[in-house]
């Protein structure tokens, strides 16, 4: 694995358990839930929609899980919505409390999901997924310094040891 992809990939290991303390601050559920999919239909699927007019690409590996996240969060959208609907006033209190979270997640849930997709672009999957693994040390280590977890000690521990042992998975 060269350093620009494992760079990438861990870049996008600390965004990703980044974006998952927000899940855990904001208390996650159906509000957080449709605001960070109705914020990544706002300012994600754009982005794709116009780099897709821009470029009129033709459909590499790379191009096709961006269309598929994109499409993902609109399909996302449109089932949570009838649910969303009659508890709007509770989502618009979460909206109140909670935006710099809805944010954090709408805005690097994405750049994660690129960045491990650029890297996959040259560097072979069997060296990309066990690497971004990372992800679960470094969101034990959140839980257990800045959430307060129980038996964080034990967390990272174990978080560590199964890292260890995808990355052996990867290398055997």
């Amino acid at each position: 694995m060269t350093a620009l992809a494992l760079t990438l990939v861990l870049i996008a290991a600390v965004l990703h358990a980044t974006w998952n303390l927000c899940a855990k601050r904001a208390g996650g559920g159906l509000p957080f839930v449709w605001l960070v999919g109705a914020a990544i239909c706002t300012f994600y699927v754009p982005v794709l929609a116009g780099y897709w007019w821009w470029r009129q690409p033709t459909l590499s590996g790379e191009q096709v899980p961006l269309i598929f996240d994109g499409g993902t969060a609109l399909v996302v959208l449109a089932f949570v919505t009838p649910f969303a609907i009659p508890r709007r006033a509770e989502v618009a209190q979460h909206w109140r409390e909670h935006k710099r979270y809805v944010f954090g997640m709408a805005i690097l849930s994405p750049i994660a999901y690129v960045l491990v997709l650029t890297a996959m672009t040259f560097t072979p999957v069997s060296y990309v997924a066990p690497a971004r693994e990372v992800s679960i040390v470094i969101g034990a280590f959140i839980g257990a310094r800045f959430l307060k977890e129980a038996d964080g000690r034990r967390r990272i521990w174990a978080a560590v040891a199964m890292t260890i042992g995808v990355r052996a998975l990867a290398l055997g």
